[in-house]
């Protein structure tokens, strides 16, 4: 399997090392990211004619721009997926 971006194949070993990442947490980063852009953030994306914080806060997640660790624990043991 040949892999276009680094990006990606990371991802795809994050998901295979520990799951998929659920939809609460795409949705709590997605949330805290266009919380911060409507704080006057700058965005980590070209943004082009894109105005709303959420559109772009999305935009980021889906290219792997925003920085952000997700803390899990299984059984016990703390488990952290890195996004950097």
């Amino acid at each position: 399997m040949i892999f276009k971006t680094f990006f990606e194949k990371f991802k795809m070993e994050q998901q295979n090392k520990y799951g998929k990442i659920t939809l609460f947490e795409k949705t709590r980063i997605i949330g805290a990211r266009a919380e911060q852009l409507a704080n006057n953030s700058k965005p980590l994306v070209e943004i082009g004619n894109l105005k709303d914080p959420i559109s772009i806060a999305l935009k980021e997640y889906n290219e792997g721009r925003i920085p952000i660790i997700i803390h899990r624990v299984y059984n016990g043991k703390e488990i952290e997926i890195s996004f950097k």
